[in-house]
């Protein structure tokens, strides 16, 4: 009979060999970890070490402690001055338990090499910030002769604050101008608002050097400081820093700022500051003071006449214009300048608006001739002569058939001019769609002036159903641009003889990748004005586009495709905190336009931060820029968000029980 094997597996470790593993495992990590430790730490004594294995041993040191200390010190005496830094900053990252060197760091703040000294600086305002030797060290390094030093000064002062204010504001008896610039820079940067200070910039205002005495009466203007009379002198002053800061100033006065009109007219006349680059800049601060003032500045019509007709009216010359006539300047002073004006390229839109609204008659003269300057061969006069034809669209609008014969006109540019302006008459150009339809089939719709009149026909509205079969062609036409297919589908929404299935031509734009195209389908489908619940997830989706321009045109159109849901305020109130200004400013319009129905979002309009805050240029599609200029309030462009959203309550809570707070 077999006598059965019992198998004897895998032995078991003892007990002791146990521990005997295991103490080898934790010699071996002791003795890799400590070879590690110091090779890292002789890095600090390695002049040749790399940046980063440099700063890896100072944390390594710096983590080493007190114990680290009196190797740190005599490291702050070796011969490269790469490790004398570096044992600098050592030191100042133990902090405080590094106190017993700061003797040697205050002997290393006067090393030969600039880096060392500033190391030292640095790490004695970590070590001993609150030792009165630490604030004279600074305060003799404030006037150290290179400005690589003293600039550290201002990084290390800022934590020792009111300590450092008084000993600091003594060195401004420093002869040197610069070390008194300097250091009222720095005292103003510690306590902007502190009586010290202030009285400091007051002493300053007679320093004898013109840089120092300029910081001080800008830093005191800045600050709301100045007096009415002392803002009124420095309007004055030579530099056109302090002229600047003072014309920002006059709107501390609010309605009084009209008593300054006699020092803006002087301004406008200085010839000391036409040499310097700030130049420009004050003079158009001056006449936008003067052109808010209306009437109560035209004792400044002469010198604003001089100006224009100076070498440096070309600057501001649109702005001159527009403050001449907000002056109330008459007829017979604005004519002999605005019509010489119009074949200057700077000048020539300006002064066809300006001429349009003071003497018709004489705009409708000029109107021949530019348009015959407009074929000139040399290109600047041709284009001047448009560009003083576009400022003259309010006259042209009056003369449609006139404009009509203008479109096939063989220059394109005249024709261009002739489409847009009877784009901006609307339904009045109702008699132009036959020669719309004949220029669109005999120029084709792929040139440029096809948009134009793609255009056009829109505003006309329902007189231009001619018009739609050549509008579907382009639709269909994938191979157009998609702004082109864009403008067809408003114009066809607008005209509203559309075919059956217009709406799901609609719905299927919205889902093309084009912003254009979207934008575009969107104002057509709110022109349209379905009320359709079931288009709700779409406008959402459009609402919730990663493309800025897109959501804008969803939060402007969206009440007007699928009405005014509560689903539509949500949407919209929770893009008041769009990442993009432009979006938040449309949302917030979007539901003052609501009104009352929007009631709900009052909380959200109310809790947003009131900053004055205004959004880019707002960069829409073409189709969509026409949609919102349609709402008179919109073209305020230079409205604030805050400001938008206070109109937004104002419009959802009218009685003003409700909306008391603004935003």
């Amino acid at each position: 009979m077999r006598q059965s094997v019992r198998s004897q597996g895998v032995p078991v470790p003892s007990f002791g060999q146990l521990l005997l593993l295991a103490g080898l495992c934790a010699a071996g990590w002791w003795g890799w970890t400590e070879y590690v430790w110091s090779r890292t730490r002789s890095q600090l004594w390695n002049a040749d070490a790399s940046f980063e294995a440099r700063n890896r041993a100072i944390e390594f040191w710096v983590a080493g402690g007190a114990a680290a200390i009196p190797d740190l010190v005599r490291g702050l005496t070796a011969d490269d001055f790469r490790i004398r830094c570096a044992a600098a900053r050592a030191l100042g990252g133990i902090g405080a338990a590094a106190s017993s060197a700061a003797p040697a760091l205050r002997l290393a703040s006067k090393d030969a090499h600039l880096q060392v000294r500033k190391a030292a600086i640095r790490a004695l305002a970590q070590i001993a910030p609150d030792d009165p030797e630490t604030i004279d060290m600074l305060m003799a390094v404030a006037r150290d002769e290179d400005p690589a030093v003293r600039e550290v000064v201002g990084e290390v002062i800022g934590p020792l604050r009111e300590m450092a204010l008084n000993p600091l504001l003594a060195l401004l008896a420093d002869s040197q101008p610069v070390i008194r610039l300097e250091v009222i820079q720095l005292a103003h940067h510690i306590a902007p608002d502190s009586v010290e200070v202030i009285s400091a910039l007051r002493r300053l205002e007679r320093d004898p050097d013109p840089s120092v005495r300029d910081y001080a009466l800008v830093t005191l203007l800045r600050n709301h400081r100045a007096s009415p009379g002392e803002i009124l002198s420095w309007i004055e002053e030579t530099n056109p820093e302090v002229v600047s800061q003072s014309l920002v100033s006059l709107a501390q006065f609010g309605p009084d700022a009209v008593m300054a009109v006699p020092e803006l007219i002087r301004c406008l006349g200085r010839t000391d500051l036409r040499s310097t680059q700030r130049y420009p800049d004050v003079i158009e601060q001056a006449l936008v003071w003067l052109k808010s003032f209306g009437t109560a500045a035209r004792p400044a019509i002469p010198a604003l006449v001089r100006l224009l007709e100076s070498r440096e009216g070309a600057y501001n010359g649109p702005l001159i214009l527009a403050t001449l006539a907000a002056a109330g300047a008459d007829r017979d002073t604005l004519v002999p300048i605005l019509v010489p004006a119009l074949a200057d390229s700077h000048l020539c839109n300006s002064a066809g608006y300006f001429l349009a609204k003071v003497d018709d008659d004489e705009a409708r003269r000029q109107i021949p001739m530019l348009i015959e300057k407009s074929h000139s061969p040399d290109h600047e006069i041709s284009n001047t002569a448009f560009c003083a034809l576009s400022g003259l669209y309010p006259v042209a609008m009056t003369d449609v058939s006139t404009l009509t014969s203008h479109l096939s006109q063989e220059s394109e540019s005249i024709a261009i001019w002739a489409a847009m302006a009877l784009a901006r008459i609307g339904p009045g150009a109702a008699s132009a769609v036959p020669e719309i339809v004949s220029q669109m089939q005999r120029r084709g719709s792929r040139s440029h002036l096809a948009p134009l009149l793609i255009q056009a026909a829109g505003s006309v509205g329902p007189a231009a159903a001619p018009v739609t079969p050549l509008l579907m062609a382009v639709i269909a036409d994938k191979t157009h641009d998609a702004w082109v297919r864009g403008w067809a589908l408003v114009a066809l929404a607008r005209i509203g003889s559309t075919p059956p299935d217009f709406v799901t031509t609609l719905r299927s734009a919205l889902g093309e990748e084009s912003p254009d195209l979207q934008s575009a389908a969107l104002q057509a489908l709110a022109a349209l004005h379905p009320g359709d619940a079931a288009l709700l997830p779409e406008i959402l989706r459009s609402l919730s586009s990663s493309r800025a321009e897109i959501r804008c045109a969803a939060a402007w159109t969206i009440a007007d495709i699928v009405g005014c849901r509560a689903e539509v305020v949500t949407a919209l109130t929770s893009h008041l905190r769009d990442p993009d200004a432009r979006v938040r400013w449309v949302a917030a319009k979007a539901l003052g336009r609501l009104g009352p129905p929007a009631f709900a979002a009052l909380p959200a309009l109310r809790s947003v931060r009131p900053v004055k805050e205004f959004p880019e240029k707002m960069s829409y599609s073409p189709p969509f820029a026409s949609l919102i200029e349609t709402d008179s309030e919109s073209r305020k462009r230079e409205q604030s968000i805050a400001e938008v959203i206070l109109d937004a309550i104002r419009q959802i809570a009218p009685d003003g029980a409700t909306a008391v707070e603004s935003p």
